[in-house]
């Protein structure tokens, strides 16, 4: 969102017009289904999602390059292991961490932040 701002000193107007507020931070408005398997599709609903350079953090491990073309849906599928390294980690040496049957706490990562997070529980592998 851009701004114009003026100010005036002594009678002298001076203005910025290229005043730029950031964007806010994902939000997570809801998941679906909130429980299932390894290779169901997931689908996250919210507000702040990026075309591209969206990860889902699902509990310390992520899924990279998710993306959104509208910036409110991001769908993906529950894959049986999670890259180990957060997306501004670059290169990573880290092995995957493998999905196990439990419940996770999913939450959005991209340029403007992290968003909230919400249960997500993979009921068997």
């Amino acid at each position: 969102m851009t701004f114009g701002v003026c100010v005036l000193v002594a009678g002298v107007a001076a203005c910025q017009h290229s005043l730029t507020a950031p964007s806010p931070a994902p939000t997570i408005s809801g998941i679906s289904p909130t429980l299932g398997h390894i290779g169901d599709t997931i689908t996250v609903t919210g507000t702040g999602f990026t075309p591209t350079g969206n990860a889902i953090q699902l509990g310390s491990g992520y899924v990279l390059g998710v993306p959104s073309t509208e910036g409110k849906t991001l769908r993906l599928v529950l894959p049986a292991y999670l890259g180990a390294c957060p997306p501004s980690a670059g290169a990573c040496a880290a092995l995957a961490l493998q999905v196990s049957p439990g419940t996770y706490q999913l939450s959005v990562v991209n340029e403007h932040g992290t968003s909230n997070s919400v249960p997500f529980t993979n009921i068997q592998t």
